[in-house]
């Protein structure tokens, strides 16, 4: 048969000339060189689906986004198919959480919408601010590589939005990466890279620079490490070389037993020791052939007297030097201060002991079934507060000051061991009482089985113990369970337990209140239906939800302090200080009540006795009135001090422009803080020291009367917030608003957390939960707007008509106000009415004196109202104190701040009242009260005589206000002050604010000042004074021509003869 070649394409192969079967044989047997080799394929790993739980950060989200959009692209999968893994990746809550939300299943929804729902389930929002103070508190772990720390900072800082909008081009400029930078500079755990880092010329490094710079030093101290190592072992290994050829050659020079006593003492290290294993003296047991011997129990060695010595040694501590091959370390015990971040050299404090009062009563040993027949002692001793320590230990000398004796002690088999784990020997067990009296005063005890041993001659109190004592509390140790902002300042010894009994939750024995905490997670679910019916339940179930955190307003218990920076009192340093050494008496009867409120501000952290030894500066008296009650009110009298101090300015929005903010159709929220002011702490508390027949204390927070504490106080409040929408707040009195009950829910529920989280408690008395209408501010805030409030098409008309005529008749004399220039408010009272005139000069005069010209005095503002019944039958002197007080506050706008006001009176009395007299030295407690309300204005008080005081005297016969009293929109403070409720809008107004206007800005005019202009001339045709309408105005009135009638025909020479409607007039000139 011919040659058959290999019918493959471009295969050379060809059989022989040989038989056709063998041919097919060989053919076959090539072909298997043409088939391809199984294909072994890369085993892939399978990639996992990420995960996304509740409750998580902005930063874990993004992280989850990254990874779900990676693990779509490594899967492919769309469709359907994409909703139902991203579904798969929330955990069992969250995915039940989201179908409840969503009414039923979400696998037909876009994957973008899913996606938005698994987010406002997943992320709990946070305050950006918050986020930052976070990532500036960020330091880099030991060990931790700075790319890691890196990596950790870029990712908190994420969610600070460090980005601000271009006014220019109105695109978002992103300065993460030099924060970043700042932070890593700052954090870096190495103090010599950082000071490295901090020295270089180069200030201007960038974020990857700067990591560079320190990854280069980092590695360069490692590499130098290793190299030092290396060095040390050989020059160890060069030492123990030279030692041996010195032991050699000084074989018949050592220190051994054979040795000279002189030698040994000077020269072993051992000299003076003896073994713990087999008594021996000058010898150490780590080379003891016997110890081994003592691990099986064979030792024959008494081991008391070296546990006793060990025993006691425990919590003490030596300042003598050791020495560490062959070297005298003399360091002095150091501190780390936080505060000028260093260390400190500072002795260790002193072993914290506690004076107890020890007994054993029958009673108790009848309770184990013994008999305790023998006459025992009452001991007061001074016990070791050992907070390790499991059970209560006292030596035996402590139990013979009992009156008992060994044979008296119940048998045990307890066993108990040191720190050292050395044993330590029970001899029995006593049931001891043992109890103190705390800082108030209160007695408090508790029995415990104490157990009895001759190692120590001390009495230890267990950890048990000491909670029952009230000396920690029941959770100890727990981190960071110690608010240190509440602690005393740093020169007080708060480690100092002596007198500390009933030191944690020194609460009264009759309180039920919950201990203070933290606010629990926000409930994610409406505990009731969102209907109508379910309001109250609903409101109910937030005030016990957080009973225990936000709604905590117990007054055993230390107030929580604000987040935010401690308010700074800004006083003048080159005033004088004033100091009262003599308080001011308190009535007998109220002596408890007023040293009642002390102690509860005490208690409250809100004041501290001063410390012993505190030098006196500044020093106020206590101030003791009557409420309205007739319960005393104690107050300071900051008024010195307020001299020299100067405000945080911090603008709030009047109560009237807020209640009008609101939208229409809203369900309303409205929360109250509780002691809000005394939630801010202060640094300087020797400026707030006052005294009191029970000694000198000072505040430890935001006092009330100090000029400055409403503005700090509001700050630190609004910034806490700001993030929160859909809010007004004035003060401490906050507003929310929703559409819906569900959203009042949830608004409330972050409300009630933010606020609880940043040391802010709530009134729950003054708490109102969804509600149509609410009481805001003082003013009633309805479903569609406030309620005092109009503008239809005739107020308009009146408006026109107004602005017209307040164009028309002003006249030359109104100016408008200047601050640069002298300031006069000129006031009078009468039983009618009071009234003042606000008059500014304009004249060239020397001098300051109101009135020294005839045209220099220009009018500014006029206001006047009726008395009240009560008002119309005040004193004199009450009366004109009034005037001044009302007429500060109706011209509030103008003269608070004014540094160059001078108030005019005809009552010469008031000018001592007013001047430098202090309020303990004002008896009468009306006049006490008004002085108190002009403490925050400055100014100087003249007295005009009566003939030349016309014009006060004019408005306050003729008054045109009703006889309410007025409070200025924007007296924020006098507003929280007060206990009355707000008048309506419409009698904020009439006081005329006169105003030089022309054509041209009248249109400009805010229109607060046009409902004032309405309101006013709505009620009186407020025109210029001319002869015409004088004339006018005394024909119409009959007083007036039956006095022109006496006149002509004779007056009568007594004062009886005149008619009695005339009788008044008799004293005017």
């Amino acid at each position: 048969m011919p040659a058959v070649q290999c019918p493959i394409p471009g295969c050379e192969y060809v059989t022989d000339d040989l038989d056709a079967a063998i041919v097919a044989v060989l053919i076959t047997g090539h072909s298997t060189t043409h088939a391809p080799g199984p294909v072994t394929a890369a085993k892939v790993e399978k990639v996992k689906r990420p995960v996304i739980s509740t409750a998580g950060t902005s930063e874990e989200w993004a992280y989850f986004e990254s990874r779900w959009s990676d693990y779509v692209e490594a899967t492919k999968i769309a469709g359907r198919d994409k909703v139902v893994q991203l579904l798969e990746c929330c955990d069992e809550q969250l995915r039940k959480d989201l179908t409840r939300s969503a009414g039923g299943s979400l696998t037909n929804k876009p994957v973008q919408e899913v996606l938005a729902a698994i987010k406002k389930l997943a992320v709990r929002e946070e305050n950006t601010m918050v986020a930052r103070v976070t990532l500036h508190n960020m330091r880099q772990d030991r060990d931790e590589p700075v790319r890691s720390f890196c990596a950790r900072l870029r990712g908190q800082a994420g969610v600070c939005k460090f980005f601000i909008q271009c006014p220019t081009c109105n695109t978002d400029v992103n300065y993460t990466d030099t924060i970043i930078r700042d932070v890593l500079a700052r954090g870096i755990s190495d103090p010599e890279i950082q000071l490295d880092l901090l020295g270089d010329k180069n200030q201007d490094m960038t974020l990857e620079e700067v990591t560079q710079f320190v990854e280069a030093k980092d590695s360069g101290k490692r590499s130098a490490s290793r190299l030092l190592d290396s060095q040390t072992v050989q020059a160890a290994s060069s030492s123990y070389k030279k030692a041996k050829q010195t032991a050699v050659r000084d074989k018949n020079e050592g220190h051994g037993k054979s040795a000279p006593a002189r030698l040994r003492k000077s020269d072993c290290p051992a000299y003076g020791h003896k073994c713990g294993y087999c008594n021996r003296e000058h010898h150490f047991e780590k080379v003891c052939r016997s110890k081994e011997k003592s691990k099986t129990g064979t030792a024959t060695h008494n081991t008391d007297d070296c546990e006793g010595a060990v025993f006691d040694s425990l919590c003490s501590i030596s300042s003598d030097s050791h020495k560490i091959n062959g070297r005298t370390l003399a360091i002095d015990h150091h501190l780390y201060d936080n505060l000028s971040d260093t260390w400190i050299s500072k002795a260790s404090q002193p072993q914290p002991f506690v004076n107890l009062v020890l007994r054993i009563l029958p009673e108790d040993y009848e309770a184990f079934g013994f008999n305790m027949t023998k006459r025992t002692n009452t001991v007061a001793i001074s016990a070791m507060a050992d907070t390790g320590c499991q059970s209560c230990l006292a030596g035996i000398k402590v139990i013979h000051r009992l009156g008992i004796n060994q044979t008296e002690l119940i048998p045990v088999n307890m066993k108990m061991h040191a720190a050292n784990n050395k044993g330590i020997t029970i001899l029995g067990a006593t049931i001891l009482r043992i109890s103190g009296k705390d800082d108030q005063g209160r007695h408090v005890e508790t029995r415990q089985m104490t157990y009895v041993t001759d190692n120590s001659d001390k009495l230890f109190i267990s950890r048990e113990a000491c909670i029952a004592l009230r000396m920690i509390s029941d959770s100890f140790p727990t981190i960071g369970e110690i608010d240190y902002t509440q602690q005393t300042s740093g020169t007080e010894n708060s480690h100092n337990m002596t007198n500390n009994i009933g030191s944690v939750n020194s609460l009264d024995t009759t309180c039920i209140c919950p201990q203070r905490k933290l606010p629990p997670p926000m409930p994610r679910n409406l505990p009731y239906p969102a209907t109508e019916d379910n309001l109250e339940k609903i409101k109910q179930f937030l005030m016990d939800y957080y009973k225990s955190s936000t709604f905590n307003t117990c007054d055993h218990q230390p107030l929580p302090l604000m987040d935010g920076p401690p308010m700074r009192l800004m006083v003048d340093p080159e005033a004088e200080p004033v100091a009262h050494h003599t308080p001011v008496p308190v009535p007998i009867h109220w002596k408890e009540e007023v040293k009642a409120g002390l102690d509860q501000d005490v208690r409250l952290g809100v004041l501290e006795p001063v410390p012993v030894g505190e030098p006196v500066t500044w020093c106020h008296r206590m101030v003791v009135c009557a409420k309205k009650n007739g319960k005393p009110r104690c107050t300071v009298d900051f008024q010195p001090l307020n001299v020299h101090a100067t405000r945080e300015t911090h603008h709030t929005p009047s109560p009237f422009h807020q209640a009008r903010s609101v939208p229409n159709g809203k369900r309303k929220t409205v929360f109250d803080a509780w002691n809000g002011y005394h939630s801010v702490p202060i640094p300087d508390r020797h400026l707030t020291t006052f005294i009191t027949p029970w000694g000198r204390y000072r505040y430890k927070t935001a006092p009330q009367g100090y000029i400055a504490s409403g503005d700090a106080y509001t700050r630190r409040y609004d910034e806490i917030v700001a993030d929160i929408p859909n809010k007004t707040k004035c003060v401490d009195d906050v507003l929310l608003w929703a559409d819906s009950i569900e959203e009042s829910f949830f608004q409330a529920v972050q409300w009630l957390d933010i606020c609880g989280r940043h040391g802010i408690t709530l009134n729950p008395e003054k708490f109102i939960f969804g509600q149509d209408i609410v009481e805001f501010a003082g003013f009633e805030v309805t479903s569609n707007t406030e309620h005092h409030f109009f503008w239809d098409e005739h107020i308009n008309k009146l408006f026109e008509e107004s602005k017209a005529a307040i164009i028309s008749e002003i006249e030359e004399g109104v100016r408008i106000f200047d601050k640069s220039k002298p300031t006069c408010l000129a006031t009078d009272w009468s039983k009618t009415g009071i009234g003042f005139w606000l008059f500014q000069k304009h004249c060239s005069c020397k001098g300051s004196e109101p009135f020294c010209c005839n045209t220099g005095w220009r009018i500014t503002l006029v206001g006047s109202r009726f008395t009240h019944p009560a008002e119309s039958r005040y004193a004199p002197v009450e009366g004109e104190a009034l005037a001044v007080v009302d007429a500060l506050d109706k011209a509030r706008y103008f003269v608070l701040g004014c540094d160059d006001l001078i108030i005019a009176v005809d009552h010469k009395p008031l000018l001592k009242i007013f001047s430098d007299r202090s309020l303990e030295d004002i008896s009468n407690s009306r006049l006490r009260n008004l002085k108190e309300k002009t403490l925050r204005y400055r100014f100087r008080m003249i007295h005009v005589p009566g003939v030349k005081h016309h014009a006060a005297d004019g408005v306050s016969r003729h008054p045109t206000g009703d006889p309410e009293k007025l409070i200025l929109l924007d007296d924020i403070a006098a507003i929280k002050n007060s206990t009355m409720s707000l008048p309506p809008p419409h009698l904020f107004y009439q006081t005329y604010i006169i105003i030089q206007i022309s054509e041209s800005d009248a249109t400009e005019i805010d229109n607060s000042v046009f409902i004032s202009a309405v309101s006013s001339l709505d009620s009186l045709a407020v025109k210029s004074v001319t002869w015409d309408r004088v004339r006018t105005a005394t024909a119409s009135d009959d007083n007036m021509n039956e006095l022109i009638n006496l006149i002509e025909s004779g007056t009568p020479e007594f004062r009886h003869e005149f008619p009695p409607q005339l009788r008044e007039l008799l004293p005017i000139p």
